[in-house]
């Protein structure tokens, strides 16, 4: 059984890596602030009026946390998000998403919920999520006489601060122990299946943190990480160098791209991919890009696949 639930701090993006983790890992995401948000709206309620109820009324806790022992009882192969999923669920890898209450306020006062109370400044909105962290804290101390936010509690600690999405989840899918990983990416197949995946990419280890090897693995390929000293990824003897757009321009002005192109002129089959749009960066002239990306080619005998993603 593989089961994961995370927790955290308002604002530290609990609920967005929470589905995309979930849809990477073809996992069912099952989010108990959701469905707290879906009652509320039901009774005519913000979160916090419903909160309110929960001081006096524990119906409310109740409600959920039976549904939160259940599916884990019940279920498998899912991810929950929710401050007490750890608890509930004590058999899963438990997550912990940390942020500072600088970022945490910009980033919910930017994108604010419409079953929320709206907040015309960011003081305001400092000061509503202080006191929903008080008040479900202390209700939380009341019925269970335990704090969520004590760290000792969780198998894994990111703090999302200054990280992206895609480097949070990455993250994760690097700290998830190998029984766990297992049990991820494997699937139920016939043995002829199992022979089927021969093929081994091979994967420089500084891409781990990169959402590409998760999907490799998906498509039931075989994913090997090593230090490869040219190119980011080997596939059949094709070497590989991945780039995004920010980092192609990067390299592009600190001169690395050209040693980088140098070296990968030892295999006889290779490849530059660039991910994202080259011409939004705005570092050069569209028509100085189109003379680069054509150099490129025909200096070192390179393909260039361009991708959104």
């Amino acid at each position: 059984m593989t089961i994961i639930t995370i927790s955290g701090r308002q604002g530290a993006g609990k609920t967005d890596i929470g589905k995309k983790l979930a849809k990477i890992l073809n996992y069912e995401n099952v989010s108990i602030g959701d469905l707290k948000g879906e009652l509320a709206k039901d009774m005519s309620l913000t979160i916090d009026e419903l909160n309110e109820i929960g001081k006096k009324e524990d119906w409310i806790h109740k409600k959920f946390d039976e549904k939160t022992i259940s599916i884990g009882k019940t279920r498998d192969n899912f991810l929950i998000e929710a401050w007490l999923g750890y608890h509930f669920i004590p058999h899963s890898f438990k997550i912990f998403l940390e942020v500072k209450e600088e970022v945490a306020v910009k980033r919910i006062f930017k994108d604010q919920r419409d079953d929320e109370k709206k907040c015309k400044t960011e003081k305001e909105m400092k000061e509503m999520l202080n006191k929903r962290l008080k008040v479900t804290g202390d209700q939380f101390k009341k019925y269970y006489g335990i704090n969520f936010l004590d760290k000792s509690n969780y198998d894994l600690i990111i703090d999302t601060t200054n990280l992206t999405k895609e480097q949070v989840i990455g993250i994760i899918l690097k700290k998830l122990p190998k029984e766990k990983m297992n049990n991820i990416f494997s699937k139920k197949s016939s043995p002829k299946k199992k022979e089927e995946r021969k093929e081994i990419i091979e994967v420089d280890f500084r891409e781990k943190n990169s959402l590409v090897p998760s999907e490799l693995i998906k498509q039931n390929l075989m994913v090997e990480f090593k230090e490869l000293k040219v190119a980011d990824y080997i596939v059949k003897g094709v070497a590989i160098e991945r780039k995004t757009a920010r980092d192609f321009f990067a390299s592009l002005f600190n001169k690395r791209i050209f040693t980088q192109l140098e070296n990968l002129k030892q295999y006889e089959k290779k490849l530059l991919i660039i991910e994202g749009e080259l011409e939004k960066e705005n570092h050069l002239h569209k028509n100085a890009l189109r003379g680069l990306l054509l150099s490129i080619g025909l200096n070192y005998n390179i393909p260039i696949i361009l991708t959104n993603d």
